[in-house]
């Protein structure tokens, strides 16, 4: 992992005993180059919002402005996850993430469906996603940060970010809400556990 712009551990946390609040325009973290090049994943975290501006960015991985994979808070109207790969943008959008409490979102990705998932419960779901991550192979993988230099970055709290190299079911969504045990740790590579938990 790469910190940038050096940010703050707090105990303002939902899971665990911290979290990392991101605060300053520089300050964002990036993630090893190959942590999302597979067919399936999950990524999911709590996070908690303090500004309300369009296209802050909770993940954003890519290898540029013309391939990436990234989730936003809200774009001026609603949330959206995001896919592209030198086409057009495929976009699967629910309602936009509140400010100021802790909300759990996770993106689940299998082979014929992709879903958004709030506070463990189904916000939408899409079966004509056809980009998968490991077409992008995505490099340049930020929590807080964009591919693109006008985007803002994310300022707000960020807990239990984890990332599982399958694609979580509905149940198995439901137990890592529940699960507030985990809060910022080490990196995990072991099968069936988070390939990457923060």
């Amino acid at each position: 992992l790469i910190f940038n712009g050096t940010p703050t551990f707090t105990g303002i946390h939902q899971s665990g005993e911290k979290s990392l609040m991101l605060n300053t325009s520089s300050q964002y973290i990036r993630l090893p180059y190959e942590i999302a090049n597979m067919p399936c994943m999950t990524i999911c975290s709590w996070v908690r919002i303090r500004e309300k501006t369009a296209w802050q960015r909770l993940f954003d991985f890519g290898n540029g402005t013309s391939q990436y994979m990234f989730f936003t808070p809200n774009n001026g109207q609603e949330a959206r996850f995001v896919m592209k790969n030198g086409g057009d943008e495929e976009i699967l959008s629910c309602e936009a993430i509140p400010l100021n409490t802790w909300v759990h979102v996770a993106i689940s990705i299998g082979e014929s469906n992709t879903t958004i998932y709030i506070n463990g419960k189904q916000a939408a779901q899409s079966t004509t996603m056809t980009i998968r991550p490991n077409d992008i192979c995505p490099t340049l993988n930020y929590i807080g940060h964009s591919q693109f230099k006008s985007d803002p970055v994310l300022k707000g709290y960020i807990d239990d970010f984890r990332i599982y190299n399958y694609a979580l079911d509905a149940d198995e969504i439901v137990s890592v809400t529940e699960d507030l045990t985990n809060g910022i740790d080490t990196p995990e590579y072991v099968s069936k556990s988070p390939v990457t938990s923060i």
